[in-house]
């Protein structure tokens, strides 16, 4: 018997999921419990959640050189639409500079104001270009408040996964007028020239072991097997490394 795998590369970063689809001789009720499994299997990469699809965007676009960077308001507290207009103003004067010099600019940034005092700030992935010269860059631009910068695996953050970073940056919903923005909307912004993860799909044996690379480093692994209406259906799921991230002291 034959079983799909998925496999969703984003960089460093790759995630396997294997399962057993529904199949033509496959009773009515049988097709509906694989198909069950196979929608679980599948939103275990295609996830709805925020903070999957930013864990992907991340791997794949960014590395341990590229930065982290929080920007807070000096004196009164903004409005959110000010927040919106300082970011995009910030963003416009770094891309005018790194195109002037033939440099590409990728970024995130999430808004946030509910924990702590309740103030507005900013947090960003940045990438770099040219190491002391983008700390300076990015200071001098961010005209509004403080500004905070460090590699996105410095020791004095609690990141040591892309997920760790996406799962920060998405722990607010932020507000627009009367309403939260609905649960599993999109709750960060980025730049349109980041690169989407490959997905790749391919049938295998039944019992083909996951073919993970050596050095890499297994993040999650595990067999689920579940009775759906009384019939059982399973999927394999991997996700690992191609090489460990390395923290910066």
């Amino acid at each position: 018997m034959k079983k799909r795998r998925r496999t969703a590369t984003a960089g460093n970063l790759v995630k396997v999921v294997d399962y057993t689809p529904p199949a033509p001789r496959d009773t009515k009720q049988q097709r509906a419990a694989k198909h069950k499994t196979t929608t679980a299997a599948q939103k275990i990469i295609n996830t709805k959640l925020a903070q999957g699809r930013l864990e992907m965007k991340l791997a794949a676009n960014f590395s341990n050189k590229d930065y982290f960077v929080t920007c807070t308001f000096d004196g009164e507290n903004p409005d959110r639409k000010t927040v919106k207009k300082c970011k995009n103003s910030f963003i416009r004067q770094l891309r005018t500079i790194r195109r002037a010099r033939n440099q590409v600019l990728k970024w995130v940034f999430c808004i946030e104001c509910k924990h702590g005092s309740g103030r507005y700030h900013l947090h960003a992935v940045i990438n770099a270009v040219d190491g002391k010269t983008d700390f300076e860059e990015i200071r001098s631009l961010w005209t509004y408040g403080h500004v905070e910068i460090s590699r996105l695996f410095d020791s004095k953050h609690a990141f040591n996964t892309w997920l760790d970073i996406a799962r920060y940056m998405t722990k607010e919903r932020p507000e627009d007028g009367k309403d939260e923005t609905p649960v599993g909307a999109q709750i960060y912004t980025c730049s349109r020239n980041l690169e989407k993860p490959i997905i790749e799909t391919e049938w295998i044996d039944e019992k083909e072991p996951f073919d993970i690379p050596a050095g890499a480093e297994i993040l999650e692994d595990r067999n689920e097997l579940n009775y759906i209406d009384g019939i059982p259906v399973k999927f394999a799921y991997v996700k690992y490394l191609l090489k460990p991230l390395h923290r910066t002291e």
